[in-house]
């Protein structure tokens, strides 16, 4: 499989990758897991047009920096902050400490696996 997104694509939309050895990886599972919820919603994506490909290229970049993380004085996804002055105190909150991969909201609606689906169960079976 051949990822939705090249290291030269990212670093065009993100700068200069740090370790793009390690970056390429982290596109190439961002690729699977995308495949994977692709798969689970019955759509096909292994000949997309070039919207489908310029979507699944924005959705694996975007992805990859979420869990590449970042050396700034406040981290990529920190979701609190707080700092103090005298006697000086600072701390986050990370919302994804551990740079795991997932398929955010955004994301899934860009790709168009934020269908909602309408089902019934019969308990008991059906009579």
């Amino acid at each position: 499989m051949v990822p939705f997104a090249s290291v030269d694509e990212y670093e065009a939309r993100y700068g200069d990758a740090d370790d793009p050895e390690a970056l390429a990886e982290i596109l190439m599972d961002a690729t699977r897991l995308i495949a994977s919820a692709f798969d689970r919603a019955g759509l096909d994506f292994r000949d997309p047009g070039e919207d489908l490909a310029e979507r699944l290229m924005q959705a694996c970049r975007s992805m990859a920096h979420r869990a590449m993380g970042d050396d700034a004085d406040i981290p990529l996804g920190t979701t609190q902050f707080s700092e103090g002055a005298g006697s000086y105190t600072q701390s986050f909150t990370v919302g994804n400490p551990y740079g795991e991969l997932y398929v955010s909201k955004a994301e899934r609606k860009l790709l168009g696996l934020d269908r909602t689906r309408i089902g019934f169960a019969v308990p008991g079976g059906a009579s």
